[in-house]
């Protein structure tokens, strides 16, 4: 993007300069199989742009074959996991539409153009062009997006968008079929293949969902849910890992509510937060049978909470410029702000850092999601918005390992064609309740001056060990035994 002036002399006035902007759009003369389109899929969690991120990828495209989105891509895509809520875990055929956006940013000098993914014979055209910039502060005369002819289809120089429902209960889907239309050496139509590891849940109510004041947009969404499991030792595996005397059920039913997803105050450096604080049913907490509450929990933060403008212009960066086909930002953004926990025990505040443990396991990137929504949040007075989304599954049990903390151990749920793990945390309180606060901060951030930094290696204990952790003999000093302060972090 650049600009010229309008230069203008009003009668009786000084000479006035205005500056103009316009697009140079660089193409090169030939097709695809020189120059890649350029593709990014983003698909939301609902059938239209007021859903959250729940996946992104972004591929470079030669149009000279087939090209299957998780086979054969690294390995950060199959680490990529999408939550569907449904009523019902026999989802059979049962079509379950969710949003897709793809952009397709064409550097050559040719139109390509889409067929609907189901036909070979359906046009299908953009919901709307627009420039291959990125907007930044200030570009308040630039049109963030514009209609132009259907027979443009995929037009040189530009990006074309398509929006589409997308069924996400169908396992390699096409999206699109692509074919140039003004280059007579290509005639192949050619395939574009996406797919996603799908998480089932059975809904146990409504999701939960605190709306921001302005923006349209939720700052956090929880769903409980009754997971789909791959394995059928499921259970009893997450029994025998977490200690469990007995056999471990979800409830029938949960309702979520402002009584029990609470928004209280937290200090001024949480850029969001919520805590669940959810009874037990009798019969989930006899002898013989416990509970586990796994929920699904979404934190969108919008980008004007991110004070230091550097951390957030590097975030935006990397989600643009990076070669990484997932897009998730969950490594980056660990270098600057991690997911806390916080109990209350013997009265006194236990605060640990969900994000460390996760990193110390050697799942965190396969256990979080993080993204950049350009599309969503306030629009300010520079014409900058956007939020930062972040998700997670974790499984709430009552009580603890050794009769002192929290616990978090991840518990396998494989088959065949399925590898996923799950995140169990225990409460640390025997009180027959679920409850946890659940809070994004900065990574070295010290919720509380009065609990001190042990520098132990390790804030809970797990099945397998080498945790660290407090003694016996010190369990009054419990709280003490918290690693909140990072040490040093990658850049």
């Amino acid at each position: 993007m650049q600009y010229f002036y309008f230069q203008q002399n009003p009668y009786g006035s000084s000479s006035q300069g205005m500056p103009v902007p316009f697009v140079i759009s660089n193409v090169y003369y030939g097709t695809a199989t020189d120059v890649p389109l350029k593709l990014r899929l983003t698909l939301r969690d609902s059938t239209n742009m007021e859903g959250n991120i729940a996946a992104y990828n972004r591929i470079n495209w030669h149009v000279d074959g087939n090209v299957s989105i998780y086979e054969e891509q690294e390995e950060d895509i199959k680490d990529m996991w999408v939550f569907v809520p449904v009523d019902n875990l026999n989802t059979d055929n049962a079509r379950i539409e969710y949003l897709l956006t793809t952009e397709v940013a064409n550097h050559t000098g040719v139109r390509y153009a889409a067929y609907d993914g189901a036909s070979s014979n359906q046009w299908i055209y953009p919901s709307f062009w627009k420039f291959d910039i990125s907007r930044t502060q200030g570009l308040t005369d630039i049109q963030r997006q514009f209609q132009l002819a259907p027979a443009s289809h995929i037009a040189p120089g530009l990006v074309s968008v398509y929006r589409r429902p997308f069924n996400v209960n169908e396992s390699s889907k096409r999206p699109l079929r692509l074919f140039p239309v003004d280059d007579t050496r290509g005639t192949g139509v050619y395939d574009l293949r996406l797919n996603h590891r799908t998480i089932f849940g059975r809904r146990l109510g409504s999701t939960y969902k605190y709306a921001a004041s302005e923006g349209r947009f939720n700052l956090f969404e929880v769903t409980a849910f009754q997971p789909r499991p791959a394995s059928m030792n499921f259970y009893t595996d997450a029994a025998r890992i977490t200690g469990s005397t007995g056999t471990i059920s979800t409830p029938s039913s949960v309702g979520l509510s402002s009584g029990t997803v609470k928004h209280d105050f937290m200090p001024s450096e949480a850029l969001s937060y919520f805590t669940i604080d959810q009874s037990i049913p009798g019969n989930l907490r006899t002898s013989t049978t416990e509970g586990v509450l796994p929920l699904h929990i979404t934190f969108n933060i919008p980008i004007t909470m991110i004070n230091n403008r550097n951390v957030l212009n590097e975030l935006i960066e990397e989600w643009r410029n990076s070669e990484s086909t997932s897009g998730n930002l969950a490594e980056m953004f660990a270098n600057y702000y991690d997911i806390y926990l916080l109990t209350t025990t013997d009265g006194e505040p236990n605060p640990w850092n969900m994000t460390q443990e996760l990193q110390r396991k050697g799942v965190y990137a396969s256990q979080v999601k993080v993204f950049y929504d350009e599309e969503r949040g306030r629009i300010t007075s520079d014409n900058d918005r956007g939020l930062i989304t972040v998700s997670f599954i974790v499984m709430l049990m009552n009580g603890t390992r050794d009769g002192v903390r929290p616990e978090l151990s991840m518990v396998p749920d494989n088959s065949t064609d399925q590898d996923n793990s799950y995140i169990f945390i225990r409460d640390g309180n025997a009180d027959n309740k679920w409850n946890m606060t659940f809070f994004i901060a900065p990574a070295n951030y010290i919720p509380y001056p009065d609990i001190k930094d042990q520098n132990n290696g390790g804030q809970v204990k797990d099945n397998g060990g080498g945790g660290g952790g407090c003694n016996a003999t010190i369990a009054g000093l419990a709280a003490l035994c918290l690693i909140i302060v990072k040490g040093g972090r990658k850049s």
